[in-house]
């Protein structure tokens, strides 16, 4: 049966779109940060959405189970199969193209293989900005993003993937072909269901291609670095340059000392202060107005804040080379936490007012739990999402640290359940967060979640094991 399934997909594909030998497996089937691996029967690279569905329909005629992959960025292993090796590996890297652009319309068609990158020079190639930025965005698809229903930097003006999604075209698990791309704001023919899709991770179809939402690029941009000496502070401080900048305001994210200190050592940057604060935020504020009238407000509000005493010192980029080098601080945080040795890892979100709450109360207990633990929290203030990370206490051993990961899971999801959050704001669920899906998630909404796959995927053949609660 084996033979005659990747005979049969081989005659529907193409021999080169069926890469059986398990030597060139080896990008499919791990990703970034080494956390999750698995196995394939083979890798697939269909090239347009007809083959997808051919795909899909010999998948379930002969009962193999199918794995979804984009850009392979994904931090909860949604996108890796289990080691069974029973099933495929369906990527979608080379339906790269873009189908159509409009200006006036605001609008751009992406398949599911675009990058993020691509995305956004396209758009600029017709003074128009895609409004979606993630420090992944080299890599990182455009199908990947909408199925995961990503965050990003931008997400304080815009909000999520999801958002930005007029559209989208997809594959259902039987094989047939929703065909729902299209460039209007109003579209409201009953429920909407490209829904589905958005935030699902591939477990009720396949997002081939997007028509997605584009902007105005605004006319000038102005980044800023504030010195935070006290975290209750960082909600009044976001409140003034809201009201400053009204509608302008596009990243607002919280730094801590500690990981400038590993972005500095690791990559050679230099710190933005003399004498680094408990905390930093990062600003970037959008406008069509002059630049001099952002630096204009940026420096009354400053000054505003710091006569307060809500802040210590900023620093205002006086050029593109400055804004990079201040932007480049919160972009290799990440990476850089690789380089101290393991961490533990977590993306959750609770109300903008009870992020001091939360970072305060998981310090504590953390400190509890592992002695000397590193607290590194850091991202998106602006919107309450915090990546509430902690290192290997320095000179630690690893594997002792690891142990203890899911005594400190437990606790630091407790927190952030109290305070009103999510534990998982713009990463998905994946392997990694099934078990705490089924504790926290609303049992209603995880029963719905459940019919749902059982109606349209009866087999469980599209990225099982995954999303949906233990």
């Amino acid at each position: 049966m084996s033979q005659d399934f990747l005979a049969a997909l081989s005659h529907a594909l193409g021999n080169r779109s069926v890469i059986t030998d398990k030597a060139d497996h080896a990008p499919y089937l791990k990703e970034w940060r080494n956390r999750f691996t698995g196995a394939a029967r083979a890798v697939l690279l269909p090239e347009t959405v007809e083959q997808v569905a051919k795909i899909m329909r010999l998948c379930r005629e002969y009962r193999v189970p199918v794995t979804p992959q984009g850009g392979n960025t994904g931090l909860v292993g949604g996108q890796i199969p289990d080691m069974s090796g029973e099933g495929v590996i369906l990527s979608l890297n080379r339906m790269n193209k873009i189908r159509d652009i409009s200006a006036p319309d605001k609008a751009i068609i992406a398949e599911a293989g675009v990058t993020v990158q691509t995305v956004q020079e396209a758009a600029e190639a017709v003074g128009l900005n895609f409004p979606f930025s993630i420090a992944s965005e080299g890599s990182a698809q455009i199908g990947g993003v909408l199925s995961t229903n990503a965050g990003g930097l931008n997400a304080v003006k815009h909000g999520t993937a999801e958002g930005l999604a007029y559209g989208v075209e997809a594959v259902l698990p039987d094989g047939e072909i929703y065909r729902g791309l299209n460039m209007l704001k109003k579209n409201n023919q009953g429920f909407d269901v490209k829904r589905l899709f958005l935030g699902s991770e591939g477990g009720f179809g396949i997002i081939t291609a997007a028509a997605l939402k584009l902007v105005r690029a605004p006319r000038s941009r102005l980044t800023f670095m504030i010195a935070l000496p006290r975290l209750e502070d960082s909600v009044s401080v976001l409140e003034a340059v809201e009201a400053a900048f009204v509608d302008c305001l596009e990243e607002f994210e919280l730094i801590p000392a500690i990981g400038v200190e590993f972005v500095t050592k690791h990559k050679g940057l230099r710190p933005p202060f003399a004498d680094l604060p408990p905390y930093m935020i990062l600003v970037r504020v959008g406008s069509g107005f002059s630049e001099a009238l952002l630096r204009e407000t940026a420096e009354k509000t400053l000054i505003e804040l710091s006569e307060t005493g809500l802040i210590a010192d900023a620093v205002i980029a006086q050029n593109q080379a400055q804004a990079k080098e201040l932007r480049m601080l919160r972009e290799y945080m990440s990476e850089c936490q690789k380089y101290e040795g393991a961490s533990l890892k977590h993306d959750v979100s609770v109300p903008v007012s009870r992020t001091p709450d939360l970072i305060k109360q998981a310090r504590e207990a953390a400190e509890k739990i592992i002695p000397g633990a590193r607290p590194v929290p850091f991202g998106h203030l602006g919107d309450g999402n915090i990546h509430l990370n902690f290192s290997v206490p320095k000179g630690g051993d690893d594997g002792v640290f690891l142990a203890r990961e899911s005594e400190l899971n437990d606790a630091v999801f407790e927190i952030v359940h109290k305070l009103g959050g999510s534990f998982s704001a713009e990463h998905g669920i994946g392997r990694l967060r099934r078990e705490t899906l089924a504790q926290y998630g609303d049992p209603t909404a995880n029963a719905l979640r459940i019919k749902l796959k059982e109606t349209l995927d009866p087999n469980n053949m599209l990225n099982p094991g995954k999303t949906l609660p233990i």
